[in-house]
């Protein structure tokens, strides 16, 4: 299976594609909402592959001390974390360091 065709719907937006799954990156100045950008890669995915909605993040990288109101909105079916995991590096919403050695 080639993913080739999955294209952001933004030029703003970008997408690493692995061999078994994909990584969206928005960008808060973006002409498309998260929600509709990310509608358009689940239904790609549903079309083209198995899709694994326990599989799905959310994170959102801000300030420690921004508002929580500022947030973008919650997706449905797609779970909010703070820490997540990237080509084997964990990051946090905040950037702050991680002060434990990642294992596999």
């Amino acid at each position: 299976m080639f993913a080739y065709d999955l294209k952001p719907l933004d030029i703003s937006n970008y997408i690493i594609k692995y061999a078994d799954g994909a990584t969206l990156l928005y960008p808060q100045k973006s002409k498309t909402s998260v929600e509709l950008q990310m509608a358009h890669v689940m239904n790609w995915a549903i079309k083209n592959m198995t899709l694994n909605l326990l599989k799905i993040v959310d994170i959102v990288f801000h300030r420690p001390n921004i508002s929580h109101d500022l947030l973008p909105p919650i997706i449905p079916s797609v779970s909010r974390v703070t820490v997540a995991k990237l080509l084997g590096v964990y990051l946090r919403h905040d950037l702050y360091s991680l002060n434990f050695l990642a294992t596999s």
